[in-house]
């Protein structure tokens, strides 16, 4: 770094000393087809590093890159989505639908002396006509 880019960071008792000031770039937004002596970072040795350079790095999001859609656009649309989705689920709720299924059938006439019945007054169950 040359003595005439050097800023320091001001000093408000809260600040990081005399490290230089220097204009956030994120790793993707730099130019992939140079030749960098670090590859992974693109970055060349003896270039000072970003005071924040860990949020600067290729493995997290680009929080400086300029979003393509509105905040307004993206709100409408989520809004949007969890609106049908809660549509779906009030129709599921008000017009439910389940595979039509037979009562279950058991020998013995439905267990009848299993379930505490008297054998003596068995009805007589049949589960089919021909």
């Amino acid at each position: 770094m040359r003595i005439e880019d050097y800023e320091p960071y001001p000093d408000d008792g809260m600040g990081w000393g005399d490290y230089p000031k220097i204009k956030p770039i994120h790793n993707e937004d730099r130019d992939p087809h140079a030749d960098w002596d670090f590859i992974q970072e693109r970055r060349n040795w003896g270039e000072p590093l970003h005071i924040e350079d860990d949020t600067l790095s290729a493995q997290r999001p680009n929080y400086l890159k300029k979003h393509p859609k509105t905040m307004k656009y993206m709100v409408t649309a989520l809004g949007g989505v969890l609106t049908a989705i809660g549509f779906l689920f009030y129709l599921g709720h008000k017009f439910k639908n389940f595979r039509p299924v037979s009562p279950k059938q058991y020998p013995y006439n439905n267990l009848w002396i299993e379930n505490g019945g008297n054998p003596d007054n068995m009805p007589e169950t049949k589960h089919y006509e021909i």
